[in-house]
């Protein structure tokens, strides 16, 4: 525990029940830290995770600090149908969750891609979106972290949780407009587009039909999903 409001999450016992407090809600927002520059696959610094709420309602997953924590509950999570995970521009989380819990997070919502349809901008990134939806300003200056170095300073962690308690009120928005002005079908052309595209540059991650960018399992409020 770094602050009052700050929970690290580092043996199976703390995560089990947090993931279980995630599972009584509608959503949870999610980001990952890591590291890729020395390996193949990306290496699990830190998950961020966080249900609709106050700034209590989060929690860094720390596997490094806590070597011997089981990931279990934090994978069930991701597989629990009746929970919509919230990513931003989700393709390197995913492949991470690919490759430690052979599973990719479902049903899924893609805040990246519903500001695009929204209008907001190809490839629109996060600050864009905090900014102009939160109407709040991001510390970046811990941007190029050493993600797998301990300890972290509290300020490290204070932007590795910036990463997903703003997200969810972007989802809220994004989606409440998606809902509003009915562009549902334009969803589904976009994620159209990216399923042609990624199979088009042959992007077969992990052994997978799929890449990890292909919309066509994602899943969209208010529309149909697909899991």
């Amino acid at each position: 525990m770094a602050t009052q409001a700050m929970l690290v999450i580092t043996d199976t016992e703390t995560l089990a029940a947090f993931c279980a407090r995630c599972a009584e809600h509608p959503y949870v927002t999610v980001d990952t830290e890591f590291l890729r520059e020395r390996t193949y696959w990306p290496q699990l610094c830190l998950a961020q995770v966080a249900y609709p709420g106050d700034e209590d309602c989060a929690a860094l997953i720390d596997p490094i600090a806590g070597a011997d924590m089981d990931l279990a509950p934090l994978f069930e999570l991701m597989k629990n149908s009746s929970v919509v995970k919230v990513f931003h521009a989700a393709r390197q989380d995913l492949e991470i969750f690919w490759k430690l819990g052979d599973l990719i997070p479902t049903p899924l919502f893609d805040t990246q891609v519903a500001a695009m349809v929204c209008g907001y901008g190809d490839q629109v990134g996060y600050e864009t979106l905090v900014r102009k939806i939160c109407k709040e300003g991001l510390d970046k200056s811990s941007r190029f972290t050493d993600w797998a170095r301990r300890p972290l300073s509290e300020k490290q962690l204070d932007y590795a949780l910036a990463d997903v308690t703003h997200l969810r009120q972007i989802y809220e928005v994004l989606e409440a407009r998606l809902n509003r002005t009915g562009r549902a079908a334009c969803a589904r052309a976009a994620r159209a587009r990216a399923r042609r595209a990624r199979r088009a540059s042959a992007g077969t991650d992990c052994g997978v039909t799929h890449s990890f960018c292909d919309l066509s399992s994602y899943s969209w409020p208010g529309t149909a999903r697909v899991l």
